[in-house]
């Protein structure tokens, strides 16, 4: 299994947390900042984790184009989503700022199962 996590960030926060999660994934995890994302075949991967930092209410104009343009794909493939924020804000309230009510509701939406996810959705594939 090959998974893409494509992240953006302006502290290096969230590409901490991808670290982390490519260090946890029992699988060949590819680390993808937004400024590289451009070029990527969304295709070639059994699962994308989107992962943004927020500042100020915002998230990077860099991100936003990347999802809208990548919308279709993005949702046809399994994917689970992240957001790093500097406000204490609940879990949902911070991945409505980002994501769309369609990318939320079709993905996995807790970063601390995503590697236990992940890893059992592993060990049951078959190829």
């Amino acid at each position: 299994m090959k998974i893409a996590v494509i992240y953006s960030t302006l502290i290096d926060d969230t590409k901490t947390s991808a670290k982390l999660l490519k260090d946890l994934i029992d699988a060949e995890v590819v680390l993808i900042s937004i400024k590289n994302a451009k070029d990527v075949c969304l295709l070639k991967y059994n699962f994308i984790i989107l992962g943004a930092s927020t500042f100020n209410n915002k998230v990077q104009n860099s991100f936003k184009v990347y999802t809208s343009r990548n919308i279709k794909t993005l949702l046809e493939l399994p994917h689970a989503l992240y957001v790093n924020s500097d406000e204490n804000l609940d879990m949902k309230v911070n991945l409505n700022k980002v994501f769309t009510m369609e990318m939320i509701e079709s993905s996995i939406d807790k970063i601390e199962e995503f590697a236990k996810i992940i890893n059992e959705l592993i060990e049951k594939r078959v190829d």
